[in-house]
């Protein structure tokens, strides 16, 4: 077993559900140590090589950006990760990747 793989997806998967609890009115008493959290989560993302990791991260990504709006870290990842998927999308422009891709970045309504 790739345990690095393992452990990005595993850490992908984190990013995705702590942007939705950070988005999420429900849970406001959460947000700081959620916050926290998925800035720890964030590290290495740039350095994914995988889209399902990538799609995650950038959900996450979206989600948080929704009430931390300004956060220049964030927006200079989400940037990062987008333009190197979209890359990787023309490169094999068919397939379960592409498709994956494209929902990750509709997502985000990223131009």
């Amino acid at each position: 077993m790739d345990t690095s793989l393992h452990t990005f997806c595993g850490r992908t998967q984190l990013t995705l559900a702590l942007g939705l609890l950070i988005a999420s009115d429900s849970f406001e008493s959460l947000n700081r140590p959620a916050e926290e959290i998925f800035m720890r989560a964030l590290q290495g993302a740039e350095g994914l090589k995988y889209i399902r990791g990538m799609a995650n991260t950038i959900i996450g990504l979206k989600y948080f950006l929704e009430k931390n709006p300004f956060h220049n870290e964030a927006f200079h990842r989400l940037r990062v990760l987008t333009e190197k998927m979209i890359a990787m999308y023309r490169a094999s422009c068919d397939g379960a990747s592409g498709i994956l891709a494209m929902r990750a970045l509709a997502v985000c309504r990223y131009p």
